[in-house]
């Protein structure tokens, strides 16, 4: 509640700055500065009108609203960061005084940051390839290719031309089995029905299996399990299955156990009794993970973080997530942070693309 409430009245006064600021930097809105106050309070209300209308109305009416209001998320965010970086510059006498040149240079940075940033988000995702060595490797396990999606965020924002795109390049990696780390949509029942053939393509000789994330437990828990089966995805709810000698583990999302202050101990009673194989846990959120690596896990796979996503706020992320993104050797476990294949919020990324997992295991020696 309080983080929300803290939300609300930055993302206000946000507005009354820039209403500041381009009533000073434009003649026209001088002239008539209710069409400015239209303008923003448009764009202030935007992603909640937008999120009503899809409720109420549907889906089709609401996207044009609910794109503008979550585009303007990130857009505004750099159009307040350039024009106060300005605003620094003519508070130190050494760098100059402001004027109404250095606030026009500042809107200049915030458009091309911003355009960069929803490129980067929207190609098609790079692919991150690893090379992992893991102890007692069933040999039918060595050198078989896997890929691990995350974070996908199907739906308003990240839609179907987009994930056509990601099949695509899944396909031509050819992979011998699939692990999809959580977050996979956001939306009701409408987006659920739309997507299911969509995500019955997601195929690979060994099978796909799932994890939740924090985001199937706000769609709805109960119908995101069910989703996934009817897309003949394998869902690991605090559970294991053996495949050809490897044991794949997957825990319900730790952060919403954390948020929940669930006691339930996720680690301790998915991991397998016996220790004759090794484990590939999936967790869509990198944490506990020293409590992993005191289990003997050989290989942890993981999302949530975004990698940050849009920069500057990896650096709070970071706080929370100190494993935020990347390959991770904690003493004998590796850990792969997947930096997400979609986006969440705006369709921005800044210096942190989208990507696809792609793991080649090989017997250690």
């Amino acid at each position: 509640m309080y983080l929300l409430i803290f939300i609300v009245v930055s993302w206000t006064l946000a507005h009354v700055y820039l209403y500041s600021k381009f009533i000073r930097l434009f003649p026209f809105f001088r002239a008539h500065p209710y069409i400015l106050a239209l303008v923003l309070l448009f764009l202030y209300l935007a992603i909640v009108l937008g999120r009503v209308l899809e409720v109420f109305v549907g889906y089709a009416l609401a996207f044009p609203l609910t794109f503008i209001g979550v585009l303007w998320l990130g857009i505004g965010f750099y159009v307040i960061f350039f024009l106060l970086l300005s605003d620094i510059i003519g508070i130190l006498p050494w760098l100059g005084k402001f004027t109404i040149e250095t606030g026009y240079s500042a809107l200049i940075f915030a458009v091309f940051t911003s355009l960069f940033a929803v490129f980067q988000a929207t190609r098609t995702p790079v692919i991150k390839d690893y090379i992992i060595s893991i102890k007692n490797l069933p040999d039918e396990w060595d050198g078989k290719r896997i890929v691990q999606l995350s974070d996908l965020h199907i739906g308003m924002v990240m839609g179907a031309g987009w994930f056509k795109r990601v099949l695509k390049k899944v396909g031509e990696l050819n992979p011998d089995i699939i692990f999809i780390t959580g977050d996979v949509y956001d939306g009701g029942d409408n987006l659920r029905e739309k997507i299911l053939p969509l995500l019955k393509e997601i195929k690979a000789k060994d099978g796909v299996f799932v994890v939740l994330g924090n985001h199937e437990h706000y769609n709805g828990k109960k119908e995101s399990i069910a989703l996934f089966k009817r897309a003949g995805w394998r869902v690991l709810l605090n559970a294991c299955e053996k495949v050809n000698g490897v044991f794949i583990c997957g825990v319900d999302d730790l952060t919403i156990r954390e948020r929940k202050r669930i006691k339930e101990d996720y680690i301790k009673e998915t991991l397998p009794e016996s220790e004759d194989a090794p484990v590939i846990l999936l967790s869509h959120s990198p944490l506990e993970i020293e409590r992993m690596k005191e289990h003997g896990i050989p290989l942890v796979l993981s999302g949530h973080t975004h990698d940050g996503q849009i920069w500057p706020f990896g650096y709070l992320v970071r706080l929370e997530y100190p494993y935020m993104g990347g390959l991770y050797r904690i003493g004998e476990m590796v850990l792969v942070v997947s930096s997400g294949t979609g986006t969440w919020g705006p369709p921005m990324r800044l210096f942190k693309p989208g990507e696809i997992v792609k793991i080649t295991l090989k017997k250690s020696g």
